[in-house]
């Protein structure tokens, strides 16, 4: 036996634990930190985990590999703080995110990719700081947006595309640096000429 390592060995299914500079660890090095976690309640977390490795504090996912104190996540790697994830990369406190990329902060996200603090996200790419998302391409700071494309800066969007600089915009379609416009439809000019409602 070495020194500082103790090895338990479970009779009912040859499981092995093995406690090691505070952790413990199981055979696919999946960890628990010794300080929260007795042996036990260690083991009892490992079992819940199916084809994990590399994992730290995590219980009742499948297929991760260098997670962190997730749970219920399956396919994921490298996220921190997760809860029923699927496929996700370097996420970050993420809830119920599906095929996500560089998440931080998110909720209920979808096929997202490099999203920071979003919420309710679907089928995002390239978000930065959005809220209630759907369907967006390329968000940047956004805020209410729907079915968006190409944003950037945009607040209180309604089915916008290719919008620029917009704020306060609704159903908005083609717009292109376009500020504190409501209710356009179809206007590319980029200086909000025949712009519907100008604030």
């Amino acid at each position: 036996m070495k020194k500082f390592t103790e090895i338990l060995e479970n009779s009912k299914n040859g499981q092995k634990m093995e406690l090691k500079k505070n952790k413990w660890y199981d055979k696919n090095n999946n960890s628990w930190d010794a300080k929260l976690y007795s042996e036990e309640l260690a083991e009892k977390h490992s079992k819940t985990l199916v084809n994990c490795k590399n994992c730290d504090n995590c219980r009742d996912c499948k297929n991760c590999d260098d997670c962190s104190i997730c749970y219920n996540c399956k396919n994921c790697n490298n996220c921190n703080y997760c809860n029923n994830c699927n496929n996700c990369n370097n996420c970050n406190n993420c809830d119920n995110c599906n095929n996500c990329d560089d998440c931080k902060l998110c909720n209920i996200c979808f096929d997202c990719h490099d999203c920071k603090n979003c919420v309710g996200c679907k089928k995002c790419d390239d978000c930065i700081d959005c809220n209630n998302c759907i369907n967006c391409n390329d968000c940047n700071n956004c805020n209410n947006c729907n079915n968006c494309n190409n944003c950037r800066d945009c607040k209180n969007c309604d089915d916008c595309s290719i919008c620029n600089n917009c704020k306060k915009c609704e159903n908005c379609k083609n717009c292109k640096n376009c500020e504190n416009c409501e209710n356009c439809n179809d206007r590319t000019n980029s200086k909000n000429i025949d712009c519907k409602n100008i604030k």
